[in-house]
């Protein structure tokens, strides 16, 4: 983070302010001395640790920052405040700064405000106390009391408590059994809404900042999770035994995505009444796009064989009474492929599969209908970009995806979108100054092309809350512009319609076909193989009910 708040031509790291640390206190506890309940805390936390590469991994900002000036003062520092001393105040006023940004708990006292022309800064749990840099609890409730999602927030205050307020929100998927995966996957996403901030600010000055300050209450809406041991006990045993299911669950069942249609001009939802094609076993269809050329109709999708796990497309096209003709390759790389992206344009016909694992934004075009394709142009150089979904707007192109800047965050959390003023295949792609304009796994992630309805411009997108693919959420698009980008949920789509679908994450439609898929979870092959057929169904229900029953 301070590497790039450094690097960035909008920010510069001016001064450090540190803590003299002062003696330890007699009879403060060591690491061999802590209570049954920190000793359960800590081992919670770290159940699932990363072996390198960890977001929390202590290092030296005077060794960071070797050219920065510090400036060294003694404060006591509590969980909720930082109590300066009135010249250790006068000295960081008299630095002329615009931003204090805090790597500590708490926040200055009622002496210490209005430190910085901008306000003091803090990377903060959703919870708007628990701080997210040191050895905090952030992300270790969501997970023992199985929330969905963990959120982190960027706050600011510029004077006493009443004048805080959120500058910036981030929500990603919570895992559902090891606490320290929860928290880096946290921590990585996070670590980047201090350098997008200052760069707003930067750009637009005051007017990057609320309009209001949330107030005391809401900045400080619940106080740090601290349960006692016998609580903390429980829920480790929860973990683990939750962990035992799954690894079990895992063993016995695999996800199998396959594809379900209905023609019409019109979007449907009616899902019970779309029709269904299913891949064997071995191998899962997801990702589905539709596509009329040459008269017919027919389905791109990401064909994954379960022996490769490497993806590539393949086809299925109808004939002229809407029957589905046997499915054929068209695109493989030695790369993973998904999510493809057809359409056309200038008369002919092009692509955009997904190809994040190679870190470019590939466009093809078709040479030859339907399995000849050439590499015409790759986007967006050392990008990691997933689900790339193109809209021609107002003479502009607009590429929607899925981004990925820090190693350790999460490909599900953040959109971002990228403008081209010019033509497709030599024109600049410029990042959107709204960007990411989403940062919530519940709604971020494409999921399938934009398309109207009426006089309103849709965005599917994906849910992926509870788990990868597990529902689907629509938007309408209220202002789509090079400078302006705003939308808003009208819809939530769960796969709640058949009581065996664990998921479904791609909605795609174009006038005259709708087209999404849908997981089910099915015994791994030969688990039942020695049971008579009837036997096997049976037994696959009742699993199947169990599981069900389990998930909520």
């Amino acid at each position: 983070m301070l590497a790039r708040i450094d690097a960035s031509p909008s920010a510069d790291i001016t001064h450090l302010v540190l803590r003299q640390n002062p003696p330890p206190e007699q009879g403060e506890r060591t690491g061999r001395q802590r209570s049954p309940r920190a000793w359960l805390q800590s081992t919670i936390q770290q159940y699932g640790a990363p072996t390198q590469g960890s977001a929390f991994e202590p290092c030296s900002i005077e060794n960071r920052c070797a050219d920065v000036p510090c400036l060294r003062l003694t404060a006591a520092v509590t969980d909720t405040s930082i109590e300066l001393a009135a010249a250790d105040i006068e000295r960081i006023r008299a630095l002329d700064i615009d931003v204090l940004l805090l790597l500590v708990a708490g926040w200055p006292d009622a002496g210490g405000a209005s430190l910085a022309r901008y306000g003091t800064w803090s990377l903060l749990a959703a919870d708007g106390h628990t701080p997210l840099i040191g050895d905090t609890a952030a992300g270790f409730r969501e997970v023992i009391e199985d929330e969905p999602t963990t959120g982190a927030q960027l706050s600011m205050q510029s004077g006493g408590p009443e004048t805080r307020s959120v500058l910036a929100r981030t929500r990603t998927e919570t895992h559902p059994t090891l606490v320290a995966t929860n928290r880096e996957t946290l921590m990585w996403g996070a670590l980047s809404l201090v350098p997008r901030e200052l760069e707003r600010l930067h750009r637009l000055g005051n007017a990057a900042l609320p309009a209001a300050p949330a107030g005391q209450g809401a900045s400080q809406a619940a106080a740090a999770f601290s349960p006692g041991a016998p609580r903390l006990a429980r829920h480790l045993l929860h973990l683990l035994a939750k962990r035992l299911k799954r690894s079990i669950r895992y063993r016995l069942f695999q996800e199998h995505w396959h594809l379900r249609y209905a023609f019409g001009e019109e979007p449907s939802t009616a899902f019970r009444q779309f029709e269904s094609l299913v891949p064997s076993r071995d191998r899962y269809w997801a990702d589905p796009m539709p596509l009329f050329h040459e008269g017919h109709w027919h389905i791109f999708f990401e064909d994954l064989p379960e022996a490769t796990d490497k993806g590539h497309i393949s086809m299925i096209s109808f004939d002229d009474h809407h029957r589905p003709l046997p499915p054929r390759t068209v695109l493989e790389r030695p790369y993973h492929l998904s999510y493809p992206f057809v359409f056309h344009w200038d008369q002919r016909l092009w692509m955009i599969p997904e190809t994040a694992s190679n870190r470019a934004v590939e466009l093809y075009e078709c040479t030859e209908f339907p399995d000849q394709w050439e590499l015409r142009r790759r986007i967006l150089e050392d990008h990691y970009i997933v689900d790339a979904t193109l809209e021609r707007h107002d003479g502009r192109w607009y590429l929607f995806g899925n981004q990925v800047e820090n190693p350790g965050a999460s490909s599900w959390t953040e959109l971002f979108l990228f403008v081209n003023e010019g033509d497709l295949l030599d024109g600049a792609w410029t990042p959107h100054p709204d960007n990411p304009i989403r940062s919530d796994v519940r709604c971020a992630r494409p999921a399938g092309p934009l398309y109207r309805t009426g006089e309103s411009l849709l965005r599917p997108s994906q849910d992926c809350s509870r788990r990868y693919g597990g529902g689907m959420t629509l938007h309408e698009i209220n202002e789509l512009g090079p400078e302006r980008y705003s939308e808003q949920i009208v819809n939530r789509i769960q796969p709640d319609w058949e009581p065996d679908l664990k998921g479904a994450h791609t909605y795609s439609h174009r006038p005259g076909l709708t087209v999404i898929d849908v997981m089910k979870e099915v015994p791994r092959p030969g688990l039942f193989g020695r049971l008579p057929e009837p036997v096997q169904r049976r037994v696959a229900h009742l699993l199947a009910a169990r599981r069900a029953a389990d998930d909520h």
